[in-house]
């Protein structure tokens, strides 16, 4: 591994923000300006980055997710004041190789994928490092486009269409050039709706980049539809939220289901046993590429859920399905996804198969259903309200679940307070321009004080649409 040192300089962040306190605060003013540090690295593909903190210069900690590089520069910013729980006397920067394992690619220059989202016609073409389309029976859709691998299996695009049009799409690789993807589209700066499915590479591409060493991947051409006779012995990875559930297939008549994680408050299933829920089942092929699978739980005593599964084959033994589900008998929700036999890789997008929650132009007074995405940082994160007192937090790092309470101080203004830990919590003051989007001020609590307050506008939008 090489490092690379960054040391600071405590006394000159401290002089240069007591002359900006000086010259900008009056003795009636608010304005508090505190040190911070700004690390910027460049990447280099086929590398791999993690930055560390120390006091002492000795006793390193690793700050942050572990970078794969993709030829852009990063930055991260910390506070520099002394009470701060990330103020550290020096930064180094790890960097190593990257190892060949995972079927994530390290670009997707002359990539073309099959998304099966609105026809087997349609192609996605990555003609370049930063340019593409989407290529449909008329004229292509062209797009510019930022490509970051996240991990092992997973990978972000960041496609742009227009000023206006923007999308996100989480590839999660389950096989070479195999998975399932998941894409939330964006018009006018706000979240309008979110789709997934499966993909595969195309038969005339490979996953080897010039210059890096992995060695390259052949990928398998698109493989007919094959619905099995007999599910005994299979599992179905079935994504219809932010996280696959599985489907054990025991016998040719039961099953257990493996929800993760176990009680989300965002999906449909009830955990009701720590091992997973028994099921009972039956499923016949209807056609070349079609078949139904129905699926029943006891767990309510006198005859629990029943999902109804209409599975189209699109590629080999993965394809996509519609879901009805039946509570106590009575049709409950319907929804879409995918499934495959080949363990999805959980993407970490915002989820859920909750009903479609209307967007009034009025302040939500209760925030169940919703995403707040808030822009007070350089990487946007994402609070998902699942209940009435529970929610998931996506950010740059790994999913934070939590607490909350949400109260109204106003006719267009909220307190949120989001617990994650015992000692760490943020409490929001939220200002509505309308339903949909206004402005917040963010104090964030570390080891129990005041570690950082932020600011920026926010946005709001149903999960899972």
């Amino acid at each position: 591994m090489k490092r690379l040192h960054f040391l600071l300089t405590a006394a000159a962040c401290w002089m240069a923000a007591a002359n900006l306190r000086t010259a900008a605060q009056s003795p009636s003013s608010s304005l508090k300006i505190s040190p911070a540090v700004e690390i910027e690295f460049p990447t280099e593909i086929g590398k791999i980055y993690q930055l560390q903190g120390a006091v002492n210069l000795t006793n390193w900690t690793a700050i942050g997710n572990r970078v794969f590089g993709h030829g852009r520069s990063v930055t991260r910013t910390f506070s520099a004041k002394s009470d701060s729980a990330v103020a550290y006397a020096a930064y180094r920067l790890q960097v190593g190789n990257a190892t060949t394992n995972g079927f994530a690619p390290w670009s997707l220059a002359g990539a073309r994928l099959q998304m099966d989202d609105h026809s087997s016609n349609n192609v996605v073409e990555f003609q370049t490092d930063d340019s593409g389309r989407d290529s449909y029976a008329g004229a292509p859709d062209p797009f510019t486009y930022e490509y970051t691998r996240v991990d092992d299996n997973l990978a972000r695009v960041d496609r742009t269409f227009t000023a206006d049009r923007r999308e996100s799409l989480t590839y999660s690789y389950s096989a070479p050039g195999v998975g399932t993807w998941v894409r939330e589209e964006y018009r006018q700066g706000v979240f309008e709706r979110r789709v997934l499915g499966v993909f595969r590479y195309l038969a005339d591409t490979t996953n080897q980049v010039p210059g890096v060493s992995l060695p390259p991947v052949v990928i398998a051409g698109l493989q007919p539809p094959a619905p099995p006779n007999v599910l005994t012995g299979l599992v179905y990875h079935v994504l219809s939220g932010s996280r696959p559930d599985e489907l054990r297939f025991v016998t040719a008549t039961t099953g257990l289901e493996l929800p993760t994680p176990p009680s989300s408050a965002g999906e449909f299933e009830v955990e009701v046993s720590p091992g997973g829920n028994t099921f009972t089942y039956s499923h016949q092929v209807l056609s070349t590429n079609t078949a139904s699978l129905i699926v029943n739980f006891g767990y309510y005593g006198f005859g629990g859920d029943k999902n109804e599964y209409d599975l189209t084959y699109t590629d080999g033994p993965s394809g996509t399905f519609t879901r009805r589900i039946y509570r106590l008998g009575v049709l409950y929700s319907t929804d879409t996804g995918a499934f495959s036999p080949f363990a999805a890789v959980t993407p970490p997008t915002t989820g859920g198969t909750n009903p479609p929650v209307v967007i009034s132009t009025n302040p939500p007074v209760n925030p169940v259903g919703l995403t707040f995405t808030l822009h007070d940082d350089s990487t946007p994160s994402r609070l998902v309200f699942q209940s009435t007192a529970a929610g998931i937090l996506f950010d740059d790092s790994a999913p934070d679940e939590f607490s909350f309470t949400y109260q109204a101080t106003g006719a267009l203004t909220y307190s949120l307070r989001v617990q994650y830990k015992a000692d760490r919590w943020d409490e929001f003051d939220l200002t509505f321009t309308n339903g949909a989007q206004g402005s917040l001020v963010r104090r964030q609590f570390r080891n129990g004080k005041l570690n950082r307050t932020t600011s920026g506008p926010f946005t709001v939008a149903p999960t899972g649409n």
